[in-house]
């Protein structure tokens, strides 16, 4: 996927400050406000929930009715049957407001099918999240840092992207590493999709699951990209520098595969810093060409296996993005995290 220009697809949204009204649902309607919505979403009928308030987007439908939607929005506060019931009929469901992930969380329990969260704690920041069901699965989208409701058309549009950036692992002879691609079915996909007062980063987790005969067996992909420039909150001059992933799991690492993607191979420089032995899978990849610094993407893949086959599947993981800018005397690192325990719940 290439670099998403945060600037423009703001500029394609209500410009307006006009805040979100308890109660009540409804477009901003000043004038100025009116623009063409983003570029998935164009064509698009939203079904926005007692609460909820959209810019009007010129070319965005509306609807009174959830079923008649191809994207429903729902406040944190609204009921878990409401949001599921959106869920079960095939509709891209968004929540917002504080403690929105945590609703969905819930709602996605009640509609049956296997999900995960590559993030299973939240904060302030993360007040925007969605879900898009997908066959027997659904995929989690987590949005952080989006302003409401001037960046809610941004976010919508966004979770409606079903793929995640081109990436290449290396090549790998493991024995291990090949049945289980074969053997696996999709769990789930979850991702983090965030911006700052620098830059923008993606973050995407897969995984996928089996039942062997002595306990079960998971293929956990994550890769990160990392924006600079013009995807930033505010202009910003600082570059891509730096994207570390980091998987720790409690299971056996019987393989580990890196890769890298958005440029050249030979414009980046990878870091393994994997200790399969202790169950992490870790790289640094920095940048080493002005193409690089715009943007670029990493990539790791661990095959684990665990002794048991659970309800719920886990591993702690890390993105951690960063930006530099030079200075004077000496430069300046702008640094975003995004920890926490990934969870999944395959249905066996």
């Amino acid at each position: 996927m290439p670099p998403l220009s945060r600037r423009a697809l703001l500029a394609t949204m209500a410009a307006g400050t006009a805040g979100t009204s308890a109660g009540c649902s409804g477009w901003i309607d000043d004038a100025s406000t009116n623009a063409n919505a983003p570029s998935k979403l164009a064509n698009r009928t939203v079904f926005a929930a007692e609460g909820v308030t959209l810019p009007r987007g010129e070319s965005l439908d509306r609807t009174a009715e959830p079923s008649n939607a191809d994207v429903a929005v729902y406040p944190a506060d609204a009921s878990v049957s409401s949001i599921t019931d959106s869920l079960q009929a095939e509709t891209a469901t968004a929540v917002v407001g504080d403690d929105a992930q945590a609703a969905l969380m819930e709602a996605c329990a009640a509609d049956g099918r296997s999900y995960g969260f590559a993030r299973n704690s939240w904060g302030p920041e993360t007040s925007v999240v969605a879900a898009t069901p997908s066959g027997d699965r659904i995929d989690t989208h987590l949005f952080v840092g989006v302003d409401i409701p001037d960046d809610l058309l941004w976010a919508l549009d966004d979770a409606l992207v079903t793929t995640g950036p081109e990436c290449t692992l290396r090549q790998n002879s493991s024995e291990h590493s090949e049945r289980f691609t074969e053997d696996t079915q999709p769990v789930s996909i979850s991702r983090i999709r965030g911006v700052n007062d620098v830059g923008g980063f993606d973050r995407w987790d897969r995984v996928r699951a089996t039942k062997r005969t002595d306990g079960a067996g998971y293929v956990v992909d994550i890769t990160g990209t990392v924006f600079a420039g013009p995807t930033a909150r505010h202009a910003s001059n600082y570059r891509s520098d730096q994207i570390r992933l980091v998987t720790h799991t409690d299971g056996q690492v019987e393989a580990a595969n890196l890769g890298v993607g958005g440029v050249s191979v030979d414009a980046l420089h990878i870091d393994d810093r994997s200790k399969r032995s202790d169950g992490v899978v870790e790289q640094a990849v920095t940048p080493e060409s002005d193409a690089a610094r715009q943007s670029f993407t990493a990539c790791q893949r661990a095959v684990i296996t665990t002794d048991t086959v659970e309800k719920q599947f886990s591993y702690t993981a890390n993105g951690r993005f960063r930006w530099r800018k030079s200075g004077l005397f000496e430069d300046d690192q702008w640094h975003h995290h995004t920890p926490g325990q990934a969870v999944w719940y395959p249905r066996w």
